[in-house]
């Protein structure tokens, strides 16, 4: 894919971690990696609050349909769905490197 999503994702990947309450992890388990998660926050000053945006999420297909993302964002962090956004995927598999 000759695209420049790579390095726009990780260009705001990067500049998210300048506020302490990104969320960025990788999962694994038994050594291997069995997903990720990207989270970050906005605040809405005028409501007084702060809004979690989940930036992306994915599962291994080896690890789907087994409460990985569950795990990753309701279990640890106590979040709760309030508004879904799909997007299409132009490739047939992620690749895991």
């Amino acid at each position: 894919m000759s695209s420049g999503q790579p390095g726009l994702f990780l260009t705001d990947l990067a500049a998210s971690m300048g506020d302490e309450r990104t969320i960025a992890e990788v999962w694994e388990k038994d050594g291997s990696v069995t997903g990720y998660v990207w989270i970050t926050f906005t605040e809405m000053k005028e409501h007084g609050l702060a809004v979690a945006y989940v930036r992306d999420i994915a599962v291994t297909s080896s690890h789907q349909r087994r409460g990985v993302a569950q795990e990753m964002l309701h279990t640890k962090r106590g979040f709760r769905a309030y508004y879904v956004q799909y997007e299409k995927l132009f490739v047939d598999e992620i690749t895991w490197s």
